[in-house]
């Protein structure tokens, strides 16, 4: 072939892969869900998307709210919650009011008011709502975050509310109206601490749901009555079940939609790596695009995947439990026992844990994408930079760490890249993505490397057998807490 007809059959490779470039765009351009729009990114200090949760349902779910759905929402809710009772209960519907964020206290106490995320309210008479209402009902939602320390018992235990609809104190346990107490969680975890089923029926008496559970109800209930609608309500409730699908990892139309489409862009810039990369750079900056939205998917979604497939919470900033947690993070993604936090002063805590990285990386020059998970020492600063004898916990660590694991490694112990000498990573094994679909395939591989290493009880115990005499050789004393063993998989857990 000569050098003019290689250059027009690569002409007319380029003409193609654009071309199939702009077939997938145009094939799923279609517009975002707008929780997905706002894009909430992880941060320790808010709670942004608990709250957009929280004001989405306190609207739909009043029927003075000009959505036009009347009273539809907060019926099939409150036929939920009826299901969930002991006893067969029906809530009338007469003269609703709903406020958020509402103060609730124990009566002559100095204790601080607590505030309960929503609060219902039914009264008989529209004019009086300085009477006592027929029946209230506190609901706390919880998205991403624990419950906190006795918090639902506190609920309970708080004789008056302080709503924004009357400027007296409404007193929540008047022998003459009904009060309930919801707690909404996600599915896999915990129940409320004052749930009914633990049995103590002095303050259990919370009733908990999941948000997949009253997801759906609401499809079942409203699915086939949203016909007439305002277009606009239709289209932001539909909007507010499919993001909690997501949160749910319930089946989700509109993120299906984005997967396939960053899955075939991806696939396409695969096939074609070296030709786009020297040739088409207009291009590959959109494909570099697709990557940043491949690398932020997994970062706002492998958090709540692994931690209800493992049943583990997300890491909420308590060092205090024994029990497995997920920690998200911008980079790095730890899956760790919060025994290995400890704190030490008013330092960095002492932090190891295994992980996975979650940025450019997983892209190989290869072409290949790659799952990269291992075990990793925090940056020498903070309570990781005090010595004994010159020498630091990190260094410690490695050099006993060095000979003692590696028997413990999984069979194809060949694929794992030790790095003892280096500053903060221990090993680290590359799981090869399928490209069919690379997010799920992402998610199935995390979830086999928790597998081989997290649940690996003979590392785990040696990892940690390491970690208990670093610390004490360093601090002077043994790390606080109990160490919960080995992560389990759901079906291992009795």
């Amino acid at each position: 072939m000569s050098h003019s007809e290689e250059t027009d059959a690569q002409i007319r490779k380029l003409k193609d892969v654009f071309d199939s470039y702009v077939s997938i765009e145009k094939r799923y351009k279609t517009p975002k869900n707008i929780f997905s729009i706002l894009n909430y990114k992880r941060n320790p200090n808010t709670t942004s998307k608990e709250m957009s949760y929280q004001y989405a349902l306190k609207y739909f779910l009043n029927p003075t709210e000009p959505h036009g759905f009347g009273s539809m929402v907060l019926e099939s809710f409150l036929d939920l919650i009826s299901e969930k009772q002991e006893k067969d209960s029906s809530f009338s519907i007469d003269h609703i009011k709903i406020d958020s964020e509402v103060a609730v206290k124990e009566e002559d106490t100095e204790n601080s008011a607590k505030r309960v995320d929503l609060l219902i309210a039914n009264y008989k008479d529209a004019y009086d709502f300085d009477q006592q209402p027929d029946w209230v009902m506190l609901i706390e939602l919880k998205v991403g975050a624990s419950e906190n320390e006795n918090q639902t018992k506190n609920y309970f235990d708080a004789e008056n509310c302080y709503p924004d609809w009357t400027s007296d104190a409404l007193c929540i346990k008047d022998e003459e109206q009904s009060c309930f107490y919801i707690y909404v969680k996600k599915q896999g975890r915990k129940k409320a601490e004052a749930d009914k089923t633990k049995g103590n029926e002095d303050f259990h008496k919370f009733d908990s749901i999941d948000w997949a559970e009253m997801v759906n109800k609401f499809e079942n209930d409203l699915s086939t009555r949203m016909l007439g609608l305002p277009h606009r309500s239709v289209v932001q409730f539909s909007d507010f079940i499919d993001s909690l699908k997501g949160e749910e990892q319930m089946s989700n139309s509109s993120e299906e939609e984005e997967k396939k489409e960053t899955n075939e862009i991806l696939k396409l810039y695969l096939e074609n790596k070296n030709l786009l990369d020297k040739n088409l750079p207009n291009l590959k900056g959109k494909i570099d695009g697709t990557k940043e939205n491949f690398i932020n998917r997994i970062q706002e979604n492998w958090a709540k995947e692994i931690g209800y497939f493992f049943g583990i919470p997300e890491y909420d900033g308590d060092s205090e439990g024994s029990e497995w947690c997920v920690n998200p993070g911008e980079k790095w993604g730890r899956i760790q026992p919060k025994y290995w936090i400890q704190e030490v002063g008013k330092n960095t805590p002492v932090n190891v844990s295994f992980l996975h990285l979650i940025d450019r990386d997983v892209f190989k020059e290869t072409g290949e994408i790659c799952l990269k998970f291992g075990f990793r020492l925090p940056p020498q600063r903070g309570a990781h930079t005090k010595k004994v004898n010159g020498t630091s916990f990190n260094k410690i660590f490695r050099e006993e760490a060095d000979g003692r694991i590696q028997k413990h490694y999984p069979d194809d112990e060949d694929k794992i890249q030790n790095s003892f000498g280096g500053a903060g990573q221990i090993f680290v094994k590359e799981y090869p993505l399928k490209e069919k679909c690379l997010f799920d395939s992402y998610m199935e591989k995390l979830k086999e490397a928790c597998g081989e290493f997290c649940c690996n009880k003979d590392l785990v115990s040696e990892l940690n057998e390491i970690f208990r005499e670093t610390f004490e050789q360093v601090y002077g004393e043994p790390p606080q807490g109990e160490f919960p063993g080995e992560l389990k998989k759901q079906n291992d857990i009795k």
